[in-house]
């Protein structure tokens, strides 16, 4: 469940599997579900959230 979450969060943010953004996404959803979020949807719209409110979304290198 969790990898499937990071895999769509992933794919619909366009964020590369390997590098520092996926680290931390993946360390946020791990984090989440340890907490006790246990929902596979309710984890996968708190990690969109996160990600389409981080600095990294915001980056855009061809601005």
């Amino acid at each position: 469940m969790l990898q499937r979450t990071f895999d769509r969060v992933c794919i619909w943010c366009s964020i590369p599997r390997h590098g520092k953004r996926a680290d931390l996404l993946a360390r946020y959803i791990t984090d989440q579900f340890r907490e006790g979020l246990s929902d596979e949807a309710a984890l996968f719209g708190d990690a969109m959230w996160r990600e389409q409110n981080s600095d990294a979304a915001r980056y855009r290198p061809d601005a």
